[in-house]
């Protein structure tokens, strides 16, 4: 690696070496990239399953392209508890819940954040669902 250059400021504003570059890059990805603040909606929204609304509200959070549902707003007697957890860099750890409506079960389906890191506390408790596991999200 190079050296770092001397205390001259026309060194430092030169860029040379990775020095100064892997810095600059790492804070702009954590900046941009791994903080999505969530932003309100004022529509109703449903989420859908096996033909039967499991939450709606028009007060959901939207992150990353997913709807955040209010814990008052989600049909309690259509999910199980999960082991499942996973973790994101940036909201921190998320439980899982099982869905089964009529015949149809969709396993870790959805998701919430019961103690989100800082910067998505406005998801905290909040409940998304994956669309790709058959759960329709209208706007």
């Amino acid at each position: 690696l190079p050296s770092a250059p001397s205390s001259s400021i026309a060194n430092l504003l030169q860029f040379k070496g990775l020095w100064l570059y892997v810095p600059i890059c790492l804070f702009l990805a954590s900046r941009f990239l791994f903080s999505t603040p969530a932003a309100p909606s004022s529509n109703m929204v449903r989420a859908i399953f096996n033909g039967q609304v499991i939450a709606e509200s028009k007060d959901t959070q939207k992150v990353e392209g997913n709807h955040y549902f209010p814990p008052d707003s989600v049909k309690d007697e259509y999910f199980s508890d999960s082991d499942l957890t996973t973790v994101c860099g940036w909201k921190g750890t998320a439980n899982y819940k099982t869905l089964k409506v009529g015949d149809q079960t969709a396993k870790n389906s959805v998701w919430y954040y019961a103690n989100p890191k800082q910067g998505a506390a406005k998801i905290k408790g909040y409940y998304a669902f994956y669309k790709s596991k058959g759960i329709k999200v209208e706007e």
